[in-house]
């Protein structure tokens, strides 16, 4: 905005605004400038005081911690993971060569030639790491096949499973079920609401807590192309994750109670925070949706 606009804007507000002002035919006029502009000379002619930041008191100043947010950041989008000041955006196009055919190296041994069994092992060749906690309390793999987890990456399932095979491998044959009760992925210290549509299983539940580390890239997206969600999280130079196996929590009745439970006991383990936010409100946020897809396919 020129000067003379500034000016002009602030002259119709004189004009027009006499409802606006404080009660002595006064109109309140509030300015806001950046640095390095003159703007605050020009409200110096229209406002009682202007505050101007030193030079000292810039130099003082750092990026807020998302903990100290007037509102608490819970959902944002894109696929950055750092904040792009100039030196990090340099070093993420200088791996950008390297991260593309490493991405599809760990993808094509890890997920499609290479079996199960040795997924772990040259995962972690290929800087991929993998940190599993067990239980304080053990019991016999083939009694608890239900595994509930907090939802970090389309990779969630891959890597209860690696854990859990990597801890009990002869009781692990049996196979389990993996549940994601959130029903959508979260990036930060937060989790959603649990469904409780697992408790009507009836089974005893085995809590698992996960958390997920990245340096460049997110492995999740809201308005982007979901397809391309592992790459985006195997394309970070160490992705790695923590997977902390909980005591177990007995199942069978009482569904919302034990999926508050089940939540809470999670977001402890993580230092967390439980909200009762669903993945309806996410999408509302960031895609202006609810989340749920069209079924256009027409029955005859």
């Amino acid at each position: 905005m020129q000067r003379l606009d500034m000016e002009e804007v602030i002259g119709m507000k004189e004009r027009g605004g006499a409802g606006d002002g404080d009660g002595d035919g006064q109109v309140t006029v509030v300015g806001i400038a950046g640095l390095g502009n003159s703007f605050h000379q020009l409200f110096q002619n229209y406002c009682k005081e202007v505050y101007v930041a030193s030079e000292w008191a810039r130099r003082r100043w750092r990026p807020l911690h998302p903990r100290r947010y007037a509102k608490p950041l819970i959902f944002h989008d894109g696929r950055v993971a750092f904040r792009p000041t100039t030196s990090a955006t340099l070093a993420m196009f200088v791996w950008l060569p390297l991260a593309v055919p490493l991405a599809l190296l760990r993808v094509a041994l890890i997920v499609v030639v290479l079996p199960f069994s040795l997924a772990a092992p040259i995962a972690a060749a290929l800087g991929i790491h993998c940190r599993c906690i067990a239980a304080s309390t053990l019991r016999a793999a083939a009694v608890l096949d239900l595994f509930v987890c907090n939802h970090r990456s389309l990779l969630d399932p891959l890597y209860v499973s690696a854990a859990h095979l990597s801890r009990s491998r002869r009781g692990g044959g049996g196979g389990g079920l993996v549940v994601c009760p959130e029903g959508t992925t979260c990036r930060e210290p937060f989790l959603l609401r649990f469904s409780p549509l697992f408790t009507e299983l009836g089974a005893d539940v085995q809590p698992v807590a996960l958390h997920s580390e990245v340096a460049m890239f997110h492995g999740t997206t809201a308005g982007g192309w979901k397809m391309l969600d592992p790459f985006f999280l195997l394309m970070n130079p160490s992705p790695a994750y923590v997977v902390h196996f909980l005591d177990p929590v007995a199942g069978g009745g009482g569904g919302p109670e034990v999926a508050n439970e089940v939540q809470r006991r999670i977001a402890e383990t993580l230092g967390y925070t439980c909200t009762a936010l669903t993945r309806r409100d996410k999408y509302l946020v960031l895609a202006g949706n609810d989340g749920v897809v069209a079924n256009n396919n027409k029955s005859n």
